[in-house]
């Protein structure tokens, strides 16, 4: 018997702790939108925007937000050939440091748009003769509402990318 109300106190615990994690988390746009769009210029092939659609400033990671301190790989950028489909070989160039940082204040309506050349994070040369489309998974992007106070982790992604997204060689300029 004490086995059955300590499992039942255990599952309870669970849930709970659950329906806490699930609470501080957040899947969809309701705070901030992701966009990819090409640019195809001499500075980079696309560009990578954050938009505040929450209605209210948000205090949000740096590493995000603030040119200086951006790095689009280790954000969750990544690069796949249209016809054959595996990641390219990219590498990020600095790792967060997360033991100094003041957070990004990102005011309701404003979008931060970043400019990427993929050729800046390459491993080796690109092969410039195909297509590419550019996926963004941004894992725990950490926010804070300014109206609730409320710490929210983002989980965003561009997995359902429009065909706009792709760039040919006519990008590699």
């Amino acid at each position: 018997m004490k086995s059955i109300i300590t499992a039942s106190l255990a599952l309870v615990l669970a849930l709970s702790a659950n329906t806490a994690v699930a609470g501080n988390t957040n899947m969809d746009s309701s705070y901030i939108s992701v966009d990819i769009a090409p640019i195809c210029s001499q500075q980079g092939q696309i560009t990578l925007s954050f938009t505040n659609v929450s209605g209210q400033d948000l205090l949000v990671d740096p590493y995000y937000m603030d040119k200086s301190k951006f790095d689009p790989i280790y954000a969750g950028l990544s690069l796949y050939t249209v016809i054959e489909g595996p990641s390219l070989n990219i590498t990020y160039k600095t790792k967060p440091n997360y033991e100094e940082f003041d957070w990004y204040v990102l005011a309701a309506g404003a979008t931060v748009e970043h400019t990427v050349d993929f050729r800046d994070y390459s491993t080796k040369t690109f092969d410039e003769t195909v297509q590419y489309v550019p996926l963004f998974s941004g894992n725990n992007i950490d926010i804070i509402t300014t109206q609730e106070g409320k710490k929210i982790s983002l989980f965003m992604n561009t997995d359902d990318a429009h065909e706009s997204d792709i760039f040919g060689p006519e990008c590699w300029k």
